[in-house]
């Protein structure tokens, strides 16, 4: 089977351990899909079993960090953010701070410098195939994600 080169699988699989029967297992799996110039996350598989609160619980955490890093990305000047389905990371655009004025010529240069300028990690999406843009993943808790996003509004402003 010839793979679609626009497809790059980043994502998981998981399994919780079987209460009682092997269909009590959570089965998921993400794939980022690049199409033309949008960026798309398809999420395969469902939860196992219905009402298994740790699952709501942890699903229901995810959204919210998801959303709040969704929305603060997008009220950085420069920076959008498209809202995922079913994955732990985001893909913000960056290129509108990618010019003279800030001497930044590539999303390398944008990951390096926020790293280097405000210590916050990220993936440069040129390592995804999607120049200007950066990875962030939004598995952490909720107080980090206020401190980076902080940070990031800081960085993307001087």
């Amino acid at each position: 089977m010839a793979k679609d080169p626009r497809l790059a699988r980043a994502g998981v699989s998981g399994y919780n351990k079987p209460k009682r029967t092997p269909k009590h297992k959570t089965k998921s799996h993400v794939v980022v899909a690049k199409d033309g110039n949008k960026i798309k996350t398809i999420r395969f598989g469902q939860q196992g079993k219905t009402g298994d609160r740790t699952m709501t619980k942890r699903a229901k955490s995810f959204k919210e960090r998801r959303d709040f890093v969704v929305k603060s990305l997008n009220n950085i000047d420069g920076i959008s953010c498209l809202k995922p389905n079913g994955a732990f990371y985001v893909f913000p655009n960056c290129k509108k701070l990618l010019n003279k004025r800030t001497k930044l010529k590539k999303d390398t240069d944008f990951v390096q410098n926020l790293l280097e300028k405000q210590n916050v990690a990220a993936v440069q999406g040129s390592a995804f195939g999607l120049d200007g843009y950066f990875r962030i993943s939004y598995a952490t808790s909720m107080a980090k994600l206020k401190v980076a996003m902080t940070r990031i509004k800081k960085f993307c402003e001087d």
